[in-house]
């Protein structure tokens, strides 16, 4: 009984003492292959949104700036209402605003319910001549 409670501890020890050998090599191999930051190539210098509610009209703007690299802005924005579990839910359809510059505004109105709490949500891709950034922001 003494020679397995021995011969446990023993293997337990060496298990437990290659831990950090395979810790360190998951720590090399990620230096060695970065996760690059999508967010350090973007293109997109600001976004904007704004919403104001009234009533049954919600008023929508979103104001967006890109580098001077960014030949064209898309944008879809979508209103969202909290719903009782206290989480945002699309409310309506969306809809989709373009310009062909580096800076794009738009604005609407759009009819709501009395009473709930909404945001506005913006997904934007900035389209420059080697490639595109997608930004998303909410008002």
């Amino acid at each position: 009984m003494k020679k397995k409670v021995i011969s446990l501890m023993l293997a337990l020890t060496l298990l437990l003492s290659a831990i950090p050998a395979f810790a360190a090599a998951d720590r090399e191999s990620e230096r060695a292959n970065p996760v690059e930051d999508p967010a350090k190539y973007t293109e997109v210098a600001t976004v904007s949104p704004g919403l104001s509610v009234s009533g049954k009209t919600a008023s929508c703007s979103v104001s967006i700036s890109g580098t001077t690299k960014v030949t064209k802005i898309s944008a879809t924005l979508q209103l969202q209402k909290k719903n009782s579990s206290g989480t945002y839910v699309n409310y309506g359809t969306s809809w989709k605003a373009e310009s062909k510059s580096n800076y794009l505004y738009h604005s609407t109105t759009k009819t709501v319910d009395t009473g709930g709490t909404y945001r506005l949500k913006v997904s934007a891709i900035a389209s420059y001549s080697n490639g595109s950034s997608l930004v998303t922001a909410y008002s």
